[in-house]
């Protein structure tokens, strides 16, 4: 995970989220990690850098921020 995190450069949370357990890449990270069974994760590196590769432009598109504040409202 840290070798990810460091090829990305993007942290831990965000590539759970929007990576390893999107819903729409579930197939294939089936096929290219351990789904952390036993607690840890193990990635094949190769079929990871071709999936992120494949992937780039939907992985680095602008991130939606919230334009509300603690209240609810709109900012």
């Amino acid at each position: 995970m840290k070798r990810l995190e460091m090829e990305t450069c993007r942290k831990r949370d965000w590539l759970l989220e929007n990576v390893l357990l999107n819903p729409n890449f579930k197939e294939e990270m089936s096929r290219i990690t351990n789904s952390c069974e036993g607690g840890r994760w193990m990635i094949r590196g190769s079929e990871m850098k071709s999936f992120l590769d494949k992937h780039f432009h939907y992985l680095n598109r602008p991130q939606k921020r919230s334009t509300s504040n603690k209240e609810g409202e709109k900012v």
